[in-house]
């Protein structure tokens, strides 16, 4: 009965699957023990189905896990390397006792004991072995099954895919022992044990051993220097795919680069529109104190209004009071003859108070002439100033046109910048190609190389089959020895092993080289040769040497068919170096073509240069004659021109590399994208200016809108004074109608008195008598004398009441003609400020306009500018899909090659297994190779004098290129003028908003002055009230001194009539009569100094009109200019409105961009990332297949140390 038993262990790698199956068969009838040991490693299945195997490496795996995996390998297989060196070790013990039995063939005496003791020998070694295979058996159980968890299992990709894989040697050697011991148990079963069967058998199972090694090591040998030269296909191809990735991260960090400056204007941007919206608040806020200030001034009216209410009533009052001092004036015009002498002197002060106001009223008359003369003047200065402002803006449109004539110049100077720039990107571009033909040509000599390498290994490996033919050859004559030997043995026992000999007909085996044919036929005949004698030894001997002729025919067809397939590959690889070859002169006419094509843009580089010159020529000629400073400016030109020569020079040194080049044209590249930055930078400081000067020309609006609205107020202030001049003409007028009446009146009254002295003569002569009725009526007199004393007291305080009242009045007049004489000097001040300042805001408007076109061109720049990065991404866009091209190109050849060398594998094998027969025709095949591959050398020497003669077409070209880049520096350096002359301008442009501020101090003091002055006004306006009340008060004493009169008239009268009773008292009545014509006069006298002082205080309430009126009037002047500010302002607050609805459109556009160009950065990060898993997973790869190689050198090492033991 058979038992068997089995137990497999897989230990699992990354790409690979190791496998080992130990199967026991225990025989129960002979109690023997088999054991079998089978090792495979199995390739995992890829991805794509290609040759290049992908790592299954997730990305987040962190490295030092892998190190600790990598670690648990090397100790897992540190512990196969044991049970494998103890295997070994068996088989060593092994192949031992097969060299012991061959030794025992010497002597058959000898023979008969060896046999038993070989055989005691062969059952001691045995156990042995099973020892060793329990031992080996029993580590291997004791391996964990979850040690090897973890890992995929690794399989060596096999040479030749269609056909099945080659076992390992040591499941060959045991496979072998298992099929020995098969054999062993059924011939032990049917014959009996005997000498001579025992070591042949064995010894041809140990020929057949070695060989097997033998081939199973070149096997493997041909498999590492396979495996070695995939390893450097990788490592080669790894670095091409590093040297693109860091290209690769390069061109994203730029662009990253670029990202940021767009992130940071669209920061700007919203700083603008920040400043915009608070300019804005600004605004609505100081709309909202004007409205506060609208409300307070509304209220101030009210309680204008409300005082005016309270004034009415304390003239109401007033009135009531002069009803009463009426009413005591009727009693004083009882003693108003005594107040005649008062009178009088009141009269001359009155007079001489009236001369001064005449003299102060001329004064003024020549003091408004003064000022006509001065307005004409100031008229004529306008007009002068208009005409200046009017040339100034021809001059400054002039400006304007030949500034644009310069900046479409900067435009088209800029667009051959472009070019240029474009150019030197195709440059770039053909350069690389030529880069990578270069390195095709490199690729190729490294083939080459390789080939040679194998060519050298491949003669190595010939001299060792010669070596193992030789000692074939030494093999067979010692069996011919042995033969002989045993015909004379068999000659001198000729019957007695006929029978011993005959049971071993019986085994069968299956030979796979001549030497084991020999072996066979060695053995039949000596099995035979009991019945044959040395005749049949001869024909023995004829018939191996038959078939070693045959075999060496056999040989000799195969060399010539090997070296007819050596001959159809080199016809076929010389085929492919040709085309390559011819694709090089094709490439190499290319270039030719394409430096031809160079030299052209060159030459028309140049024109286009020498007419830039010239136009620059011009432009400094014109420089030269608008400004001074050009000398300065082209001093910096020329140190900079000798710099730039110096840097030449230093390129010319420095320019051998191409790789130097391309660093230098991106390092300028930079700079270029730097410039355009700092002046994206000045842009935004130019549009925050602006917004700055646009918030300064609100506030400027908002104040004329003030001024205006402050004209208007002294309009409708200048027509309420023209309105209370009318009314106080009428009254001058009506005043002056009474004067006219009261004069009548007098001149009646003197007529009557001259009557009544006609009258008083006739009655001089009654007054005797009546001298009697006065003396006692003088009694009367008195007493009246004495109420008189008390009237003419208080006559003397109102006097001295109304003295006091004309001092107010004059000093109230002076105040007002001072008031007046500062008012009009702040007026003139006014005019003239609102002169400049009217002038200052003409030149800000054309500055402004000037601005505003600047920033629009500005803008226009910015855009096209704009549109050439969104070109510039779009070409980065190409390049990349490129790049993504170019590695499935390279992806494929990579698979293209790998296939070709699983077919280089499989003709590898194939040739290798003819080897031992193709030594003559290799050598040959060697020669013919030499030979072609010294004409193949000559052919590269030749490509190499072509490359060395492109490449002295590539430094010409790269000296071509830095006579551009002096070009592009020496505009550069112009461009670096434009930079400082616009730094100029905007010191021009800080100068101007420093005068804005300026004015906006002025503009506070001018609110100031204006409030201030309008207080005065309010301040006039009520002194004119006080002076309206008193004249008021004027005309009612004037009113009451006529009902005075009209009672003295009533007097007089009852006097006449009393005279006429009383005619003996007409005496007396004469002298009191020539003392009231005295009082008349004296009264008309009064009444005409009234009289002047009336028409005095008319003329100056005239002139005071006269003033108002003008001062309405320019205040109407400031209501219509801060109307006209107003209006100015609602349209540059809408315009304001607008440009920011633009705003806000073109930053949403920009944002818009900036998601898609975010968008772009991911897609191109995400491929980034790709492609570096990519990489890790070609690293992994390459380190995988370095541990591989190490474990294969390792397993070829303890072979090679195992196969020194075997052949020692």
């Amino acid at each position: 009965m058979a038992k068997s038993r089995g137990t497999d262990f897989k230990i699992c790698m990354p790409e690979h699957e190791l496998s080992i199956r130990r199967s026991r068969s225990v025989n129960t009838g002979k109690g023997e023990v088999n054991t079998s040991v089978v090792v495979d490693i199995t390739e995992r299945s890829s991805s794509r189905g290609n040759a290049v195997h992908k790592m299954s490496v997730k990305e987040s795996a962190p490295p030092h896990l892998l190190m600790q995996n990598v670690r648990d390998i090397r100790k897992r297989l540190m512990e196969t390397e044991k049970t494998l060196n103890k295997i070994s070790k068996a088989e060593a013990k092994v192949d031992n006792d097969d060299i012991d039995d061959l030794l025992s063939l010497t002597s058959l005496d000898s023979r008969r004991h060896t046999g038993l003791a070989g055989d005691f020998h062969h059952r001691d070694g045995a156990h042995v072995i099973e020892e060793d295979r329990e031992s080996v058996r029993s580590e291997l159980a004791t391996l964990p099954d979850s040690s090897y968890a973890g890992f995929e299992r690794v399989v060596p990709p096999s040479s030749t895919p269609n056909r099945p894989q080659l076992k390992s040697r040591l499941t060959g050697l045991l496979e072998m022992m298992e099929t020995r011991e098969d054999h062993e148990v059924p011939t032990e079963r049917h014959r009996p044990p005997s000498v001579s069967s025992v070591p042949d058998e064995e010894r041809s199972d140990g020929r057949a051993k070695v060989r097997f090694l033998k081939e199973a090591n070149k096997k493997v040998l041909i498999q590492n220097q396979k495996l070695m030269n995939e390893v450097e296909k990788t490592s080669y191809d790894l670095q091409a795919a590093r040297a693109k990735v860091r290209e690769l991260s390069y061109e994203l960090d730029e662009f990253r680069q670029t990202v940021p400056d767009l992130e940071d204007k669209i920061l700007g941007l919203q700083a603008e529109t920040d400043s915009q919206e608070k300019a804005l608040r600004e605004a609505e806020e100081r709309f909202e104190t004007c409205q506060r200030e609208v409300l307070s001034t509304d209220r101030k009216l009210k309680q204008a209004q409300s005082d005016l209410e309270e004034v009415r009533t304390e003239l109401y009052e007033e009135r009531k009071l002069r009803r009463s001092l009426e009413t005591q004036r009727d009693e004083a015009m009882q003693n108003f003859l005594e107040a005649q002498d008062t009178l009088g002197e009141y009269q001359r002060k009155t007079k001489d108070k009236l001369k001064k106001y005449e003299g102060t009223e001329d004064d003024l008359r020549d003091s408004l002439t003064h000022a006509n003369r001065e307005r004409e003047e100031l008229l004529d200065r306008v007009q002068y100033y208009q005409s200046k402002v009017k040339s100034q803006q021809e001059e400054i449109r002039q400006l304007q046109s030949e500034q644009e004539v310069d900046e479409d110049n900067k435009t088209s100077i800029e667009q051959q910048n472009n070019e240029l720039r474009a150019q030197i990107s195709k440059l770039s571009n053909k350069i690389t190609r030529l880069e990578a033909d270069s390195q095709l040509l490199e690729s190729l000599q490294f083939e080459n190389r390789q080939l040679r390498s194998e060519n050298d290994l491949q003669q190595q490996q010939l001299g060792q089959c010669q070596q193992e033919i030789e000692e074939s050859r030494t093999m067979l004559t010692q069996l011919e020895q042995l033969a002989q030997q045993v015909q004379h043995s068999f000659n001198s026992r000729p019957t007695s092993r006929n029978n011993s000999f005959s049971g071993n007909d019986s085994g069968n085996f299956s030979l796979r080289n001549p030497s084991d044919m020999t072996q066979s036929s060695l053995q039949k005949s000596a099995a035979n040769g009991t019945e044959s004698s040395t005749a049949s030894a001869k024909n023995i001997l004829s018939d191996l040497r038959l078939k070693l002729a045959m075999k060496d025919a056999e040989i000799e067809k195969l060399k010539a068919g090997n070296q007819e397939r050596q001959v159809q590959e080199q016809a076929g690889v010389i085929e492919n170096l040709r085309t390559d070859l011819s694709n090089m002169i094709e490439k190499n006419q290319r270039s030719a073509e394409q430096a031809q094509e160079l030299d052209s843009m060159v030459t028309r580089l140049g024109q286009e240069k020498d007419r830039l010159l010239a136009q620059v020529k011009e432009l400094r000629k014109e420089l030269s004659d608008r400004d001074s400073e050009n000398s300065s400016f082209e001093i910096r030109i020329t140190q900079r021109n000798s710099q730039l020569i110096e840097l030449q020079e230093q390129l010319n040194e420095k320019s051998v590399e191409l790789t130097k080049l391309e660093n230098k044209v991106r390092e300028k590249t930079r700079q270029v994208s730097s410039l355009e930055e700092q002046l994206e930078e000045k842009t935004s400081q130019s549009t925050h200016q602006t917004a700055r000067i646009k918030q300064l020309e609100a506030e400027i609006t908002a104040r004329e809108e003030e001024a205006q609205a402050l004209h208007r107020e002294l309009r409708d202030k200048q027509g309420g004074a023209d309105v209370q001049r009318e009314e106080r003409e009428r009254v001058q007028k009506i005043h002056q109608e009474q004067c006219k009446d009261y004069q009548k009146q007098i001149d009646i009254l003197q007529e009557r008195v001259e009557n009544k002295s006609s009258q008083a003569l006739e009655w001089e002569k009654q007054t005797d008598i009546l001298r009697r009725e006065i003396s006692d009526k003088s009694h009367r007199l008195h007493d009246t004398e004495q109420a008189l004393a008390r009237a003419e007291k208080d006559l003397e305080d109102k006097k001295e009441q109304t003295r006091e009242m004309l001092r107010q009045l004059e000093s109230q007049a002076r105040d007002g003609t001072n008031q007046i004489r500062q008012l009009e000097t702040a007026l003139n001040l006014c005019k003239d400020e609102i002169k400049t300042y009217i002038g200052a805001l003409e030149e800000n408007k054309d500055q402004y306009d000037k601005e505003v076109r600047h920033r629009d061109e500005k803008i226009k720049y910015l855009t096209r500018q704009n549109k050439v990065l969104g070109h510039q991404l779009e070409v980065k866009g190409q390049e990349c899909e490129h790049l993504e091209k170019a590695e499935t190109e390279s992806q494929a050849m990579i698979e293209q090659s790998t296939a070709r060398i699983h077919d280089l594998e499989e003709m590898q094998a194939k040739l290798q297994k003819q080897i031992s027969s193709l030594e003559r025709e290799l050598l040959n095949g060697n020669a013919q190779w030499m030979s072609d591959q010294q004409s193949k050398d000559v052919q590269l020497k030749n490509a190499c004098e072509d490359l060395e003669r492109k490449t002295i077409q590539l430094r010409e070209l790269s000296s071509k290129l830095k006579s551009v880049e002096e070009e592009r520096n020496r505009l550069s350096s112009e461009v670096d003028l434009l930079d400082a002359q616009l730094h100029d301008e905007q010191d021009e442009h800080d100068s101007k908003s420093d005068r804005i501020a300026k004015l906006e101090r002025d503009l506070r003091d001018m609110r100031v002055q204006l409030e201030h002055k309008i207080e005065l006004v309010t301040d006039f306006e009520e002194q004119l009230t006080q002076k309206n009340g008193d004249m008021e008060q004027q005309l009612q004493l004037v009113g009451d001194l006529d009902h005075e009169i009209k009672r003295f008239q009533d007097l007089h009268e009852g006097n006449c009539e009393r005279i006429a009773d009383l005619e003996k008292q007409l005496d007396k009545a004469g002298y009191e009569a020539k003392a009231r014509d005295e009082m008349i006069d004296d009264l008309k006298d009064s009444l005409r100094s009234i009289q002047e002082e009336l028409s005095s205080s008319k003329s100056e309430t005239v002139s005071l009109k006269a003033l108002l009126e003008e001062r309405q009037l320019q205040l109407e002047e400031r209501v219509a200019l801060v109307g006209h500010l107003e209006s100015t302002l609602s349209k540059e607050h809408e315009e304001m409105e607008r440009r920011i609805q633009k705003l806000d459109q073109n930053v949403q556009k920009h944002e818009v961009e900036v998601q898609e160009r975010t968008k772009q950065i991911a897609d191109l990060d995400d491929k980034l990332q790709q492609t570096q898993s990519q990489l890790r997973e070609v690293t992994l790869q390459h380190q995988q297949g370095t541990q591989l190689c190490n474990k294969q050198q390792m397993e070829l090492q303890s072979k090679t140390a195992k196969l020194q033991e075997l052949e020692t």
